[in-house]
């Protein structure tokens, strides 16, 4: 039986490895960071299908917008 668990590295990358139950031994199943970065505050919460298929994760974003008032009296 095996597992998958999450090392995030930085706030946009991460890495899922694959731990093995009956041995401990782990090795890296895949690295990944988003491909769209803007706003990006941080990247959270990978989780993958039992069978490591597919993998889901939450991209934590801030949009903002900027007015700048010239000659307010």
């Amino acid at each position: 039986m095996k597992i998958f668990f999450e090392r995030p590295i930085g706030t946009d990358t991460s890495e899922i490895y694959d731990l093995n139950l009956a041995t401990g031994a782990s090795k890296l199943w895949s690295h990944f960071t988003p491909t769209d970065k803007t706003a990006m505050l941080a990247l959270r919460h990978a989780i993958n299908t039992q069978d490591g298929a597919h993998l889901l994760y939450v991209v934590q974003r801030i949009f903002s917008t900027l007015f700048v008032a010239k000659g307010i009296q």
